[in-house]
């Protein structure tokens, strides 16, 4: 069975979906046949993170061995290796693709240029980490976990800017694609809005039964926000109204 999956942006070679499976395999899929492009060994025990670059032309792994990999998708070159001192949860490229962030169960979130290998960013949280994103322009960086707490990272100074506390931890966070809203997911089976600028709670989403809310997705144009939870549905919001 497949036990982790990535796809990325849409290109011209169409291979944009790399899974990795029980038998310790990596494959790339061309989505639109579906067919095999390549199968890897993988030499590492489970994976906990998978994550493609904005441009679809890297991925990256996190494995329990601690081990952070940034492979080339084409070639299945090795990158950048990384390592980080407890599982990580999150993954993500800053959308430059320059940066590598991901945030761990010991708490701690790390940014690495992936060019060099170079750490320019370490925090600990005040619990396990859940979920790390870039702002669509690159300039912050939200990152939250197994508390209320959600903390906006300026990438300029990496230093935090703004801190947000909600009611209840966090499992997810989306930035609306024109940097000026964040969404946010949790436990309490609720999903709340954030005005990035003054910290302002704008829109509180009310609809999941029960349980945590785990995914959050805005489509391209804003207007609606996706979300999936604990109570097996999938639910479309439409932020217009």
């Amino acid at each position: 069975p497949t036990l982790s999956l990535a796809t990325g942006p849409s290109s011209n070679d169409s291979s944009c979906m790399v899974r990795f499976d029980r038998n310790d395999y990596l494959q790339l899929l061309n989505c639109g046949t579906l067919n095999v492009e390549w199968t890897v060994p993988y030499d590492g025990t489970w994976i906990t993170a998978l994550e493609f670059s904005p441009d679809g032309r890297q991925f990256a792994t996190a494995d329990t061995d601690l081990r952070i990999q940034v492979r080339d998708k084409l070639d299945r070159r090795l990158v950048a290796s990384l390592r980080h001192l407890e599982d990580v949860r999150d993954l993500a490229f800053s959308p430059d693709g320059k940066w590598l962030a991901v945030t761990a169960t010991d708490g701690y979130t790390s940014v690495w240029e992936i060019e060099t290998g170079e750490k320019v960013f370490n925090h600990k949280l005040a619990s396990w980490g859940r979920s790390v994103e870039f702002s669509p322009d690159g300039r912050l960086m939200a990152v939250a976990g197994n508390a209320p707490d959600i903390l906006i990272v300026d990438t300029g100074s990496w230093s935090v800017a703004r801190r947000f506390r909600a009611r209840d931890h966090v499992r997810a966070l989306a930035f609306h694609p024109d940097g000026r809203l964040l969404a946010s997911a949790h436990n309490d089976a609720i999903i709340r809005v954030w005005n990035l600028a003054t910290g302002e709670l704008v829109r509180v989403l009310v609809g999941h039964v029960e349980g945590a809310v785990f995914t959050l997705v805005f489509h391209p144009t804003g207007r609606t926000l996706i979300s999936s939870g604990t109570d097996s549905t999938i639910r479309f919001w439409d932020l217009a109204t």
